[in-house]
Parts: C-alpha cells; sequence; structure tokens
C-alpha cells in the first residue's frame, strides 16, 4: 500500500565557454599562448597560472581574463570565473566582436552556478550584440530547462539548430526539453542526430538512455548507458541512471552495483545513496535502506525525498513513530510533496489515528488530484470508521484513474467486501 519513492536520473546538458586568441607576439600573448595550450590538455592549474602571470604583465588583458575564466569554469570554480568574465566585460569595448563571446562565457558559468536568470540576461545581450550567437541560444535552453520553462527552452535550442543544423549540443540540449514533457521519440530523435554527428559524443548516449527508460525500452536504455560509460567511464551520473533502468528491470543486484560504483565516483554522492536505498527497501533490506537514506540526509540536510524515502523503510517495519517523524521533515522541507502526506496518512492509519489520516490524504489529493494511492487510502480509512459511502466513492475513483494493476485490484478488492 505504500506510495513509491521517486528515483532520480541525472540529465546533461551541453554547456560551452570559448577562449579568446588576439593575436602572438609578446610575453602577455606568450603567457595566453601557453595557458591556451594548457587548457586543450585540461591542465588547469598551468593554464590559470599561465593566464595570471599574462594579468600581471597586463592588467588590461580582457582576453587573459576572459581565458583564465574559461579555466576556471571548466575546473568548477565558477564564482571565479565570473569575477574574470566581469572584468573582461569591463575592459573590453562595446562595439569590439569579441563582447558578445564574453557575455556568453560568463552566461555559461551563470547556468553552472544555477543562477539561471542571470544566464539568460547574460546571453540575451550575447545576441543583441550578435543575432547568431548559437552558443547564447544554447545557454539560454539550458537555463529555461533547469527553471522549468520546457517551452521556451524548446525554443531556444530551435533557434540555435536553425542557425547551425550541425551544432550538437543544441539537439541534446533540445532533447532534454523533449523529454521533460513527455515526447520522448523527440528526444530520442534529436539524441540519434547528436550521435549520427559525433559518435563519441556522452551526453547524446546518457539523454537517449532516459527517455527509452521512461518509454519502457529499458534494454536500449541500458544500451546507451554502457556506451556513455564506456566513452567516459569515471562519471557518476551514467552508472546512477543505468542503475534506476536496472532496478525498473527488476535487476536489483545489478543496480546495487551500479549505484555502489556511482558512490565511489561522485564528489556527492546523495543521490546515489537516496537510489540505492530504493533498492535495500525493495528487496526488504530495510536496515540498509535506513543507513542509506541517512547518508543521502547527511549530505543534504534539505533532502526532502530522502526523509520520504527513510520514513517508508520505517513504516515497512511498523516503527510508524520514526516514520511519522521524518514524513513531518520532509514536509518542512517541501510543503507540496504529496507522497510524504500520502506516507504520513498510511503511518497514521495503522496507528488507528483515521482522521488524521484522512486530513493527510485530503492534503495530498489536493497536491495531485491523480493520486491513486491517496484516494485508495483514504477509501479505506473511511471503511474503518464506517463511512462506507464516502469509501465506495474513492475507490470508485480509484477505478476510473488508475492504471496501476497492483491499485487497481486493491480497490476492487475493498470494493467487493464492503458490497457484500
Amino acid at each position: 500500500m505504500n506510495y513509491k519513492s521517486v528515483l532520480i536520473p541525472a540529465i546533461c546538458f551541453f554547456l560551452t565557454t570559448m577562449i579568446l586568441t588576439w593575436g602572438c607576439g609578446n610575453p602577455t600573448e606568450e603567457h595566453i599562448s601557453k595557458g591556451n595550450d594548457y587548457l586543450k590538455q585540461e591542465r588547469f592549474d598551468e593554464a590559470t597560472a599561465e593566464y595570471t602571470q599574462a594579468i600581471e604583465i597586463n592588467p588590461g588583458s580582457a582576453e587573459a581574463y576572459n581565458n583564465r575564466g574559461k579555466a576556471y569554469d571548466d575546473e568548477g570554480e565558477y564564482g571565479n570565473a565570473i569575477l574574470d568574465f566581469t572584468k573582461a566585460i569591463e575592459l573590453t569595448p562595446e562595439l569590439s566582436s569579441m563582447l558578445a563571446v564574453i557575455y556568453c562565457n560568463r552566461g555559461a558559468a551563470y547556468n553552472h552556478q544555477g543562477e539561471y536568470d542571470k544566464a539568460i540576461a547574460d546571453s540575451d545581450k550575447a545576441i543583441t550584440l550578435n543575432s547568431n550567437s548559437i552558443d547564447a541560444y544554447n545557454n539560454i535552453g539550458v537555463a529555461y530547462n533547469q527553471k522549468g520553462e520546457y517551452d521556451k527552452a524548446l525554443n531556444a535550442c530551435t533557434k540555435a539548430i536553425d542557425l547551425n543544423p550541425y551544432n550538437t549540443g543544441a539537439y541534446v540540449n533540445r532533447a532534454a526539453a523533449y523529454d521533460y514533457l513527455g515526447e520522448y521519440d523527440k528526444a530520442i530523435n534529436d539524441c540519434s542526430r547528436a550521435i549520427e554527428l559525433d559518435p563519441s559524443l556522452v551526453e547524446a548516449y546518457n539523454n537517449r538512455g532516459l527517455p527509452y527508460s521512461h518509454k519502457g525500452e529499458y534494454d536500449n536504455a541500458i544500451a546507451d548507458y554502457d556506451k556513455a560509460i564506456e566513452l567516459d567511464s569515471d562519471d557518476a551520473k551514467y552508472y546512477i541512471n543505468r542503475g534506476v533502468a536496472y532496478y525498473r528491470k527488476g535487476e536489483y543486484d545489478k543496480a546495487v552495483v551500479d549505484y555502489t560504483k556511482a558512490i565511489e565516483l561522485s564528489p556527492d554522492p546523495a543521490a546515489a545513496y537516496y537510489n540505492r536505498a530504493i533498492v535495500y527497501r525493495e528487496r526488504g533490506e530495510y536496515g540498509k535502506a535506513i543507513a542509506d537514506s541517512y547518508m543521502a540526509i547527511e549530505l543534504n540536510p534539505k533532502y526532502a525525498e530522502a526523509y520520504v524515502n527513510r520514513g517508508l523503510a520505517y513504516l515497512d517495519k511498523g516503527e510508524y513513530d520514526n516514520a511519522i517523524t521524518d514524513f513531518n521533515k520532509a514536509i518542512e522541507l517541501n510543503p507540496t510533496i504529496a507522497e510524504a502526506y500520502v506516507n504520513r496518512g498510511l503511518a497514521n492509519a495503522h496507528k488507528g489515528e483515521f482522521d488524521r489520516a484522512i486530513a493527510d490524504y485530503n492534503k495530498a489529493i489536493e497536491l495531485d488530484s491523480g493520486s491513486d494511492w491517496a484516494y485508495l487510502d483514504r477509501g479505506l480509512a473511511y471503511a474503518n470508521k464506517g463511512e462506507y459511502d464516502l469509501a465506495v466513492n474513492d475507490l470508485e475513483t480509484v477505478l476510473r484513474i488508475s492504471s496501476d494493476p497492483k491499485v487497481i485490484d486493491m480497490a476492487r478488492r475493498n470494493l467487493d467486501v464492503i458490497n457484500r
């Protein structure tokens, strides 16, 4: 009767920042050139040191600031990247053709830092300066995807593709929007086009695996994640996503192996612990599920879903007060999370507190009118109170709205009992 936890896959976006090259021949440009070479080799500390020497020689070099910003951005030091891009903008003449590039770069860094409105503003400025800035449209597409404004993301990515039909990043980013909108075939087609253009583009395999998984084509999804891992075996997100596909196939042992590998690789493995806890709970290993949920919460104390997951494990163990404590915390962190109310209601029902349970189910239905579990459990609570007309109404609603065979069967069996 427990409401299902939500698995968290990881999606890739394709963002680029660009270096500037304005010549060579003096000491400043020699350091910049060496920095560029190091940057191409992903030797970020050495690149940063070269750009810093260029700046010490010529504090007015916008090129050095921009390129050092690129090195910082690639290394994940987004705050420093933004500072350098800002300085480069200050130093670049308003009419320079390079100004659009620098705004675009700062927009990408804002995207990486999660400041999506600023990313959009900078990318819009880049487009004002250069209406053909493909990377600026890509930045906007990523920002709108992250903001949940998927139609706007589609428009931006489509514009980038119109400007350059061979831009693989735009296809990958547009596929992400299609996937979020449930247009899985379109997402698959965009990723396939990106792979056709660049068979080594790891993000395209990852993002194609997601709509395959959402369509229930788990073998196709796993094949794509296998390819992503073959191309980049050190990225935890591909193991997480393959673990999700294995879980949905019912291959729990393989899912655990992948989540364990993701925990080993990830600098922030909260999602991997969370997903592994779901598998452990499904296998009835409640102690392990609780331990992994605890780790996810330790790493991210605001992880509302992890509290829900730990609460479910406590609920399965019959520790209803502990379960309610976790569901209370999840609701405190995210008052819109319907499954927390459903499961707190279930814990209250197990304790015989049916009025409290019904209040929780009411809230869950208010948040998610399609919650078949909430209607089912509220119907059972009404039946336990002897309010059979209300119980029948809820159970018949389940038969109208649910596509889950298990939920439908439970509703039918309980209706049979009431109608005898």
